[in-house]
């Protein structure tokens, strides 16, 4: 019965699903972040992935698999999902618009919340929201030609807001459309500077690659900060027994790409496999045919037989796999 489980095992992993379309402000590079949706903490390791996009100016899955490959994925943790992305792209260099070289940015000192309800505090107030940062922890940068549409008020004005990036980044764009009345007026893009004051946690001493880290390699300090990318983690909590992907330096902001779980499973070592079928719960002994972390999924086999089957790890030597049905045909009932 156990073994007939085990033929059941489902094959769930974290997933890349490419969405249909994408538009994409970059400095650099489009990211795997940029054009697909990331299901699972494995999968958001690699958000900052670069993908290629090709002449007809699409992401591809080939493209997308070549990208992963190259920064050697573990592929028992992730599934591809989705065929190609359109990415419509808007290009910048490094702190600047190139559509606005020439324009200079003004930096709000703290926007008055009780002041009048111009677009300008309106933005301020959603990027907040967005953020989940207060106003008091937030710069805001505006472009100087805009300040005439961002001195319009709600007293005379209605404002529609959509984004066009993502609430990690360090430049946001966001489409305004204006209304007066029942009447759309007006439809510009503002693009805002966004300096975020958050805690993180920062390496005391440099480590190598694979070293688990302790809560004496690590300290928490508050900073301003405009950079994109993965988000800092903000409690030591969140970084203590974890193993360092690369070596890091002192003074480096530690980010979830560059930490993963410990290998507690190695292969060839002995694992006892609880399947839970309905209301029961069989147990087997089972050996692993690869490393694995917690709460990966493990290729095992038991003893005497070719095929293996995958369970989630829950701990040292133990992996756990629930079938919702069970199928008593075949040669292995």
């Amino acid at each position: 019965m156990f073994v007939a489980a085990m033929m059941c095992a489902p094959t769930h992993a974290d997933t890349v699903a490419l969405r249909s379309s994408a538009r994409v402000v970059v400095l650099d590079a489009v990211t795997l972040g940029d054009v697909a949706d990331l299901d699972g903490s494995y999968a958001e390791q690699f958000g900052s992935l670069s993908i290629e996009v090709n002449t007809r100016g699409s992401v591809d899955l080939a493209a997308v698999r070549s990208a992963l490959d190259a920064a050697d994925v573990n592929w028992g943790r992730i599934s591809l999902q989705g065929l190609r992305c359109s990415v419509k792209i808007h290009r910048q260099r490094a702190g600047v618009d190139e559509s606005d070289a020439d324009a200079t940015r003004t930096e709000d000192d703290g926007l008055d919340p009780g002041g009048p309800p111009t677009l300008r505090l309106r933005l301020a107030r959603y990027i907040s929201r967005w953020t989940d940062l207060p106003l008091d922890d937030l710069r805001l940068a505006f472009d100087d030609r805009d300040a005439e549409l961002l001195g319009l008020t709600e007293f005379e004005y209605r404002f529609e807001l959509k984004p066009i990036s993502t609430p990690g980044s360090s430049r946001i764009p966001i489409a305004v459309r204006v209304w007066r009345g029942d009447e759309p007026i007006r439809r510009e893009t503002v693009t805002i500077d966004v300096t975020r004051r958050i805690p993180v946690v920062i390496l005391k001493r440099d480590v190598r690659r694979d070293q688990q880290l302790t809560a004496d390699d690590l300290d928490v300090q508050t900073i301003w900060t405009s950079a994109g990318g993965p988000e800092p983690i903000a409690t030591i909590e969140d970084v203590v027994g974890r193993v360092a992907v690369k070596r890091l330096l002192v003074g480096a902001i530690l980010r979830r790409t560059d930490l993963d779980q410990p290998i507690i499973i190695r292969r060839g070592d002995p694992v006892d496999v609880k399947c839970i079928v309905g209301n029961l719960m069989l147990t087997h002994r089972a050996r692993a045919q690869r490393d694995a972390r917690l709460g990966e999924w493990v290729m095992l086999r038991l003893d005497g037989r070719k095929k293996t089957f995958r369970a989630r790890v829950q701990g040292r030597g133990l992996a756990v796999v629930s079938i919702r049905t069970l199928s008593m045909q075949g040669d292995d009932q």
